[in-house]
């Protein structure tokens, strides 16, 4: 989820460097929780380059670690499309990817295996 939170806020302009990520997230429930904002921006800098490997943002920002808040961050015309979409990044990586001619069957196949489609209820054996 925080993958899709990341990308959100990069496509919408609301955090233009890495910067803004770290004033919105160490204002968050989620940082509070967590109780240490160097840990939250460590996952978040881990995000930034999956995301970036992904091609959902450029990858000019990642020249130096000094020059993170210096270069801004920006969505591709993918990694906005993923965000209006709602998809978790690496669910639209793993579709990306795995594009090509195929029957119907294979793509529905695609489909299932990522990860919003995973089961969010637990079954218990004797439900079954």
């Amino acid at each position: 989820m925080l993958r899709m939170h990341v990308l959100a806020l990069i496509a919408s302009g609301a955090a233009k460097t890495r910067r803004h990520l770290n004033e919105f997230f160490s204002r968050t429930f989620f940082a509070f929780q967590y109780g240490d904002v160097d840990e939250v921006m460590a996952k978040v800098g881990t995000i930034l380059g999956e995301l970036s490997s992904y091609g959902f943002i450029t990858n000019e920002q990642f020249i130096s670690a000094a020059a993170l808040d210096v270069h801004p961050l920006a969505a591709t015309r993918t990694g906005m499309r993923v965000s209006e979409l709602y998809l978790d990044p690496r669910s639209a990586h793993f579709m990306l990817t795995s594009l090509k001619p195929q029957a119907y069957v294979e793509h529905l196949l695609i489909i299932n295996r990522c990860i919003e489609m995973l089961p969010l209820l637990r079954v218990k054996a004797r439900e079954q």
